[in-house]
């Protein structure tokens, strides 16, 4: 835990008061760039 005051409403708190901190993460790792190439050799390939 960081020295000093741990501020209210943070992760620092919860774990302080023996609480579960939970952050809610999402990621989209989708290469949008080639997209466009994929739907190229779907449709090459006969494909959906």
């Amino acid at each position: 835990l960081p020295e000093g005051k741990i501020e209210p409403d943070t992760d620092f708190e919860a774990i302080y008061n023996h609480k579960v901190s939970i952050t809610p993460l999402s990621l989209d790792l989708t290469n949008y760039d080639i997209m466009p190439k994929v739907k190229d050799w779907a449709k090459k390939w006969n494909l959906r």
